[in-house]
């Protein structure tokens, strides 16, 4: 299983001023991202898994390499922020740089 390294993570930051994200593009973010870690999704997919810390943490860079990630034209950090704001099945950390499910952390802290 591979480990996320937090200070190896790097987001490409733009000189530019952003753009805020339109509500519909932030919804098909959000709906996105938990359909790729979803519970129907994730067990299947074995990148994901293998991009997975022991925590379940996966760098949003990762995903947002993804070709559906892709057509949103967001960075990671712009990802990362849209689904820390706005999904309840996702955890995101406070740099917007990794993401995990709820549900898997929920599931390990009943098992213990």
């Amino acid at each position: 299983m591979a480990s996320v390294d937090r200070d190896e993570t790097k987001v490409s930051s733009q000189t530019s001023v952003e753009m805020p994200v339109s509500p519909i593009i932030a919804e098909a973010v959000v709906r996105q991202m938990e359909f790729y870690l979803g519970r129907a999704n994730l067990p299947t997919d074995y990148f994901l898994s293998q991009h997975m810390d022991g925590e379940f943490w996966v760098r949003i860079e990762v995903l947002a390499g993804f070709p559906k990630m892709m057509r949103f034209g967001l960075t990671a950090e712009q990802i990362g922020q849209v689904v820390g704001e706005r999904s309840s099945q996702l955890e995101v950390d406070a740099e917007n740089l990794i993401v995990r499910p709820k549900y898997l952390v929920e599931e390990k802290q009943k098992s213990v």
